[in-house]
């Protein structure tokens, strides 16, 4: 059974859907970041160091 759930994964991560699935997931996450921190008030927030490393572990949480 383990063998059979191995040969299942990797095949599925070989198929090309998988991929334009993984990129599409990457650019999207990649563009709301580069959006997030292009805004202004983040900026103002990010300005503040201990507000920052609060600001960022929560997005990492939330992650």
């Amino acid at each position: 059974m383990k063998r059979e759930f191995g040969y299942f994964f990797e095949m599925n991560f070989k198929k090309p859907p998988f991929y334009f699935v993984m990129i599409f997931i990457m650019a999207l996450f990649s563009f709301t970041l580069a959006q997030l921190f292009a805004d202004e008030t983040t900026k103002q927030i990010l300005a503040n160091e201990s507000i920052a490393r609060i600001y960022i572990a929560e997005m990492l949480y939330v992650m």
